[in-house]
């Protein structure tokens, strides 16, 4: 077995600290530089459009029915209505610019225009469009101004369920916010949540995670309260019950069976992190289920599909081994390359202390001189170039196919 993936499991069946870090660490850390939202955004289907003021609900099924049907005369129709200020044309080509939603039409996705669209739309009083314009934003990693069109929408409806809840997970969750803030945040979710906002209680569990010390029971609790209910997360509530029970906290024992059908749970709800993990539990055979590399694999390239960091990680060394899939020294660079590029100081520092056979090496060198980060030599040995190439990549979230 290659040395990174010994250390790896060594390190993580050892040590608690790594474990922690390995699971929690990136919660905390998007937590805090994306804040609301970020992690557990609702579904597409929660990316509502306002009460139509020229059109039907029956005009606009014939609409969508176009738009799924890239028709340029239905797009041209919407344009046209949307320079009317008409006000769902205005939240709807919002909806097909936004990078962030699911698009039927045949526009290229633009955050600048998107939010254009948003606003124009929630000028006219549209409280979707400043729902969809904060949803965009956190996802964008824009907390800030995310925050304050979830605030804007609940100022304008306080009535409404998700509008309640993230402004209310804004007060309790903003940097250096008073107790008195962060109790009516609270407050406000929770009455978002009994009042049938699923969604409230998903913010609640992460909110008492990124507490700290991590309030962990609080936290079980309202991400129980949002599973019970269907909540529509991508697998970000089950996802996180599974990281705790895996783990174990002060009062709440290790429980493998409950971490993997959460795990289980929340890949079927499209978690990428729980399939990351999922790969881990069945490369090592360790946690109640035996060893079955070809679903280690499985689970691995989910992962990395949906952008998770640690599957390409997983596949990089899948590849680099053979194991669960055939060996391929350039499948193997690309997922490491993707890993690095996402932010993996693991994977960096694995280059640094593993040694590779000449074929790795060359693949590596050969893929980073086409990305134009690589200069040097094409003859399979490890250099300082090659190191500072792999470096200046780091945490760049450029893609390698």
């Amino acid at each position: 077995m290659n040395a990174i993936l010994k250390a790896h499991s060594s390190a993580w069946l050892d040590s608690r600290t790594y474990r922690l870090a390995w699971l929690m660490g990136p919660l905390a850390v998007a937590m805090f530089i994306f804040g609301s939202g970020f992690w557990i955004t609702p579904g597409n289907n929660l990316r509502v459009l306002p009460v139509p003021l020229s059109y039907t609900d029956e005009e606009w099924e014939k609409i969508n029915a176009g738009l799924k049907a890239n028709d340029p005369a239905t797009l041209q129709q919407l344009r046209s209505a949307a320079d009317d200020n008409d006000l769902r044309a205005l939240n709807y080509f919002g909806l097909l610019y936004d990078p962030t939603a699911a698009r039927l039409g045949g526009v290229s996705p633009n955050f600048d225009v998107a939010l254009t669209y948003y606003e124009k739309a929630a000028a006219l009083g549209s409280v979707s469009a400043l729902m969809n314009a904060g949803t965009m934003l956190s996802i964008s990693g824009k907390s800030g101004e995310a925050c304050s069109y979830f605030k804007k929408a609940f100022e304008a409806d306080a009535s409404r369920g998700e509008a309640m809840a993230e402004a209310g997970f804004c007060m309790a969750t903003e940097k250096d916010v008073v107790a008195a803030e962060k109790a009516k945040g609270i407050e406000l979710m929770e009455s978002a949540g009994a009042a049938g906002t699923v969604r409230a209680y998903g913010l609640l569990g992460a909110m008492y995670m990124f507490q700290t010390p991590p309030n962990v029971k609080q936290a079980i609790s309202n991400f129980e309260k949002a599973v019970a209910g269907n909540i529509e997360d991508y697998g970000y509530s089950h996802n996180k019950l599974g990281s705790i029970y895996f783990l174990g906290a002060p009062g709440v024992p290790q429980n493998y069976k409950k971490a993997i059908d959460h795990f289980q749970k929340g890949y079927q709800q499209g978690s990428g992190q729980s399939a990351a993990e999922l790969s881990f539990v069945y490369s090592r055979g360790t946690y109640g289920v035996p060893v079955d590399n070809k679903k280690a694999f499985e689970y691995a390239s989910f992962a990395a599909k949906a952008g998770d960091l640690i599957g390409h990680y997983n596949l990089y060394i899948f590849y680099l081994n053979g194991r669960g899939v055939q060996k391929n020294y350039n499948k193997a660079v690309n997922h490491l390359l993707n890993a690095i590029a996402l932010g993996s100081k693991d994977a960096l520092e694995s280059v640094k202390k593993s040694t590779y056979p000449v074929e790795f090496i060359r693949a590596l060198q050969l893929r980073l001189e086409k990305a134009v980060l690589f200069t040097g030599a094409i003859n399979g040995q490890g250099s300082d170039q090659l190191i500072q190439s792999l470096e200046s990549l780091l945490d760049s979230k450029k893609g390698f196919e």
